[in-house]
């Protein structure tokens, strides 16, 4: 585990270690250590990784519509995010946000000062909860929103043209399947 190697990853275990990194190759290589022994290594092709397939994914996709909100309007990815959320629901506290998104707590927030000095959003006393606030979208918001939302639309459905309705449908399931046990994981520790 030297010369042309990065590291990616260390998970300390009960009893066993884990090393990840990346080889010229463009592998991951993941060693278990048990008492400083090695015990077990197998070799992973990136290309086919799905976390890592999905990272690029996500990466591409949403530069290509980023273009969009950043010209357009002037606000960050998680600017819009925030946009989005408070709009399809029409007064979002902070913290619903960070559930809705996902974003945490100090990217909301900041993105939440940047689009009230925009004007896009305005922020209210929750009457239920005084120590909170209510983020509620003013009319500029929606007109921005409004100017955005059809382009993106049509970002999406570049995205998808080459699919079938039967492959985008099939698609949006293996997706949500993923997603519940990548949560499930998460859950796990």
């Amino acid at each position: 585990m030297r010369v042309n190697t990065i590291f990616l990853k260390f998970i300390e275990y009960r009893d066993f270690y884990d090393y990840f990194y990346i080889e010229k190759n463009a592998t991951i290589k993941i060693s278990f250590v048990t008492n400083n022994a090695l015990t077990e290594s197998i070799m992973i092709d990136l290309n086919a990784f799905l976390p890592y397939q999905f990272s690029q994914l996500a990466d591409v996709v949403s530069h290509s519509v980023a273009t969009v909100y950043e010209t357009r309007l002037g606000i960050t990815r998680d600017d819009w995010r925030v946009l989005v959320a408070v709009n399809q629901e029409r007064h979002m506290r902070a913290a619903d946000i960070v559930l809705h998104t996902t974003l945490d707590k100090m990217q909301v927030s900041r993105a939440i000062a940047r689009l009230e000095n925009k004007g896009f959003i305005s922020r209210t006393a929750d009457s239920q909860d005084k120590r909170q606030h209510v983020l509620i979208v003013t009319a500029a918001g929606q007109a921005a929103y409004k100017e955005v939302s059809p382009l993106m639309v049509a970002r999406n459905d570049y995205l998808l043209q080459d699919l079938t309705p039967a492959q985008h449908q099939v698609l949006q399931k293996s997706l949500g399947q993923i997603l519940q046990r990548a949560q499930e994981l998460v859950a796990r520790g």
